[in-house]
């Protein structure tokens, strides 16, 4: 019997953000803690400023699934305000549509895994581990001048995949680490890259069905990462967020910890205030922020909050 070791991860996983969270202890099922990667040890809580308030708001105004191409950020203009959402969301989708195309569906699960793919333009993809369609499997996978999607890829990840549902053809966890710093250089003007100890931990919570089709629609993602895209910087840590789907495609968005960098130097950051459940419930129409509310920590412990008003509008205040 064969099976996708690496099976597509939903679109639901890279509907996320260049935010930076980190969650959970160090185990062999790939989590890891935000001690894995370098924050700046010199980084302080943002001011409550208006400007600072709407650095924050802008990390949530944009429904992350919207306006920047499916594979990458080539697309970007240069005076563009991109949301931190967006771009982990597009930077996630060029590796998850590499891990589709080249899925090892050859390979007999319940033996080890040491097989090298050509990708598309040169370059290749080697992979290395085992698993198998019960239990799922652990895998690295190193990107060597990988040149697909017009864009060249270097660097190694680990993917540990578990608890297979047959009816969605998906496993329920995913957690991705990232070995060493993963670069994406771009054929156009825009390169990124994930910081070494960077990871991003899945769970789809629930499936919906759509003509027979069953694909996620609740999605919990934990997260902590940097990432430099050419010099702007950005980064989330010790984050918690969920992404539920209607049957409509509406998406709400939801945070209930973590610290959220908001300039491109990780200078300064401000925290998620747990103090409401969930701290912050945002919810989108027609790819526009349309309602919901924000909850952070500023500066002098200011209480940050943050309202839709719809049409992707919002308003911000002090206390």
């Amino acid at each position: 019997m064969t099976k996708t070791l690496i099976s597509f991860v939903t679109v639901s996983l890279v509907a996320l953000s260049f935010t930076g969270c980190g969650g959970g202890g160090s185990s062999d099922n790939g989590n890891k803690t935000s001690d894995s990667i370098s924050f700046p040890s010199n980084a302080t809580v943002a001011a409550p400023t208006p400007e600072n308030a709407d650095k924050v708001a802008k990390t949530v105004v944009t429904d992350p699934t919207s306006s920047i191409t499916s594979l990458g950020i080539n697309n970007i203009s240069a005076d563009k305000t991109v949301s931190s959402m967006q771009l982990l969301k597009k930077s996630t989708d060029i590796l998850h549509t590499s891990l589709k195309k080249h899925p090892l569906d050859n390979i007999a699960l319940n033996e080890a895994v040491n097989e090298t793919v050509k990708c598309e333009d040169g370059g290749s993809i080697q992979f290395n581990g085992s698993g198998s369609e019960a239990t799922g499997g652990t895998i690295t996978i190193t990107y060597q001048e990988c040149k697909e999607y017009s864009s060249t890829i270097n660097g190694k990840i680990k993917v540990v995949q578990s608890n297979y549902n047959s009816d969605a053809d998906e496993y329920i966890t995913t957690n991705i680490n990232f070995l060493t710093d993963f670069n994406v250089n771009t054929n156009q003007s825009y390169n990124f890259s994930y910081k070494a100890g960077s990871y991003i931990n899945e769970k789809i919570i629930a499936f919906s069905d759509s003509n027979g089709y069953k694909h996620p629609s609740n999605i919990a993602i934990d997260t902590s990462y940097i990432i430099t895209m050419n010099e702007m910087k950005f980064g989330l840590k010790d984050c918690k967020f969920n992404f539920k789907y209607s049957d409509n495609g509406d998406l709400e968005y939801i945070q209930t910890q973590g610290r959220i960098y908001i300039d491109n130097t990780l200078a300064n950051y401000v925290d998620v205030d747990t103090a409401y459940s969930p701290a912050i419930d945002f919810f989108y129409k027609y790819n526009n922020l349309d309602s919901g509310i924000g909850h952070y920590i500023m500066g002098d412990a200011k209480k940050l909050t943050i309202t839709a008003t719809g049409n992707g509008e919002y308003t911000t205040t002090f206390e």
